[in-house]
């Protein structure tokens, strides 16, 4: 058979599989769409900028052009992490086409095929959506800021932007599956070592963390004074969530009393480790921003910019989160699916999943946690509104959380469920 019909074979095949990527890539597209314009249209790009205190002039936060950017930054990691994803779900499949004689050429011309098809489908229908979607937003910001313009006209080089960077990440995907399918052909077997630091690196993480949490409880004044105390503080949290979390959760495990527990740890220590990037962003989201975006205006575009960029780059981020932790559950099944050969039935396994969930959940809540609780006491002190907003902005980043650690409970009980 000709690797093209190979290729739309095992695609139809698939479809389940590629429509859910291809539902990730149209999200992805359009929000790059979404934020390109909020970038290049003037009329949403203003001089106001959150200023602090203690300087006259202060400090200028482009946040009506920082934020789009930053977001747009997650969009080509988004697209990268599901392709990454999908292209991980293939292993099997790759080394059934690799006994049946496929050379690196062919893998690179099936999986071009199959990717090209996939972006032949999602561009029309991204660029409809992204189009409507600017429609809906022009028509509600508009009037809110009281700009006098059409809300059917986009700024042509939004088009562009958008249809330069997706030629480019398409490009920088050909050469991310051209690498895996190199090291799979010639390194399937090989382990990845889990590398501890030493004491000294950890408590360095912790010190910082500390000396960022006693900084922040005598700032007083501007929200904005909160920024340089929270930034170095979320160094310290990276470093927690990096290092220190893994080797307690992995290695230090001597007075534990059950092997259930035991092997939750281990599983949620891989977890913390490898998502640690991620969530470091997260608790500079909330931690950092949620400050800026309490002292503009409300009526500004500064406002109404950051708003939408804090809601979208919160979701998008923790679905990368949900990402990165799919494409560590393959190894995990594994383990699973010894445990069941040895003894462990299928309650016992959803129990444990649903522990590690939950303990995921408690660690990436609670260690940013000291901090907003004292960044509350100044909207406290200010007015009932800010708390209001503070509050609100805080329970949207839990419970989008928690939804995304809920689906990837779902998704691990299906999993064992098809063992």
């Amino acid at each position: 058979m000709k690797v093209f019909s190979l290729a739309t074979l095992t695609l139809k095949r698939n479809k389940k599989q590629y429509m859910i990527y291809g539902l990730t890539l149209i999200f992805a597209i359009v929000i790059h769409l979404i934020f390109s314009e909020f970038i290049n249209n003037p009329y949403l790009i203003e001089a106001d900028r959150a200023r602090g205190i203690d300087d006259p002039l202060g400090a200028d936060i482009p946040l009506s052009m920082g934020l789009p950017f930053l977001i747009i930054l997650f969009c080509w990691f988004m697209i990268i992490y599901a392709s990454q994803y999908n292209f991980n779900k293939k292993h099997q499949e790759f080394g059934i086409l690799f006994t049946c004689g496929f050379n690196l050429l062919d893998f690179i011309k099936y999986t071009l095929i199959q990717m090209g098809i996939v972006f032949i489908f999602v561009l029309p229908i991204s660029f409809i959506l992204g189009v409507l979607s600017l429609f809906f937003i022009h028509s509600k910001i508009y009037p809110y800021l009281q700009i006098n313009y059409s809300i059917y006209t986009i700024m042509p080089s939004t088009f562009f932007t958008t249809i330069s960077v997706v030629i480019v990440i398409i490009f920088l995907i050909g050469q991310l599956h051209k690498s895996d399918i190199y090291t799979l052909m010639n390194d399937e077997n090989k382990v990845q070592a889990i590398h501890f630091v030493s004491l000294k690196k950890m408590m360095m993480y912790l010190l910082i963390y500390l000396i960022g949490f006693c900084s922040i409880i005598t700032v007083e004044g501007n929200l904005i004074n909160y920024i340089p105390p929270t930034a170095l503080g979320v160094v310290g949290m990276y470093g927690l969530y990096k290092y220190l979390l893994p080797q307690i959760f992995l290695k230090n495990k001597k007075n534990l009393k059950g092997e259930q527990i035991y092997i939750c740890l281990s599983h949620v220590g891989l977890m913390i480790k490898s998502t640690a990037s991620l969530i470091g962003l997260l608790t500079l989201l909330i931690t950092v921003l949620l400050p800026v975006l309490a002292s503009q205006n409300i009526e500004s575009n500064e406002f109404v910019t950051g708003m939408i960029s804090y809601l979208f780059i919160v979701a998008m981020v923790i679905i990368s989160i949900l990402y990165k932790m799919n494409m560590e559950k393959k190894n995990k099944m594994k383990e699973f699916n010894t445990l069941n050969k040895v003894g462990y039935v299928y309650s016992d396994l959803k129990k444990m999943l649903l522990k590690e969930n939950i303990l995921y959940f408690i660690c990436v809540l609670v260690i940013p946690l000291p901090y907003l609780i004292f960044m509350a006491r100044e909207f406290i002190l200010m007015n009932s509104t800010m708390l209001f907003f503070y509050s609100g902005l805080f329970i949207y980043y839990v419970v989008t959380l928690l939804i995304c650690l809920l689906l990837n409970y779902c998704v691990g009980k299906v999993q064992l469920g098809g063992q």
